[in-house]
């Protein structure tokens, strides 16, 4: 198992992010399960980070902006959704798909929980899925940027209220701190 698929598992993005290998660069993580591995195979190998990239970002940026809200739409008015809407749309550029990986899992699946507690002696068949990984990088500075360029586009109509500016504001500032 390669070392960022460990350090993923135990802590997520971030704690792959401490890796030396990944000194400089932030890392972000597209996940896929299911039980059928052609379809996966097929999804990890035309994944594209031209094409995957930008809702990837969007979806981190996202989670930035959730940190300690419960409702987005009023402590951040319209620029929240222009601002996820703007970050799927950009033309994010240096994002590399560095690897992939996949693990298989065996499991009973419970089918008729009232027969297994009736009878106690109900065995499903045993089933397996799959949760493919897959491990994309960005220079910092470069990310950095290209964010500081999406901010500057959004422009939410209605305008937000100033409490729904400086709330943004607030995240911007801080943005990294805990990214």
């Amino acid at each position: 198992m390669p070392e960022w698929v460990k350090y993923w598992l135990e802590g997520g993005v971030r704690a792959v992010e401490t890796l030396d290998t990944h000194e400089g660069r932030r890392v972000f993580i597209s996940r896929n399960e299911g039980g059928n591995f052609n379809a996966l195979t097929q999804w990890a190998k035309w994944f594209s980070p031209e094409l995957d990239f930008p809702r990837m970002a969007a979806s981190r940026i996202e989670s930035r902006f959730l940190f300690g809200v419960s409702h987005p739409d009023s402590v951040y008015g319209d620029f929240f959704v222009t601002l996820i809407r703007a970050a799927s749309d950009a033309p994010w550029i240096g994002a590399v798909k560095e690897d992939f990986f996949w693990i298989r899992r065996e499991f009973y699946p419970v089918e008729d929980e009232d027969v297994f507690f009736e009878t106690g002696d109900y065995t499903p068949p045993l089933a397996e899925d799959w949760e493919f990984l897959i491990l994309v990088t960005i220079d910092e500075d470069l990310f950095a940027s290209q964010l500081d360029a999406v901010f500057r586009t959004v422009r939410p109509s209605p305008p937000p209220t100033r409490d729904q500016v400086s709330a943004a504001n607030r995240v911007i500032e801080r943005f990294f701190d805990g990214f």
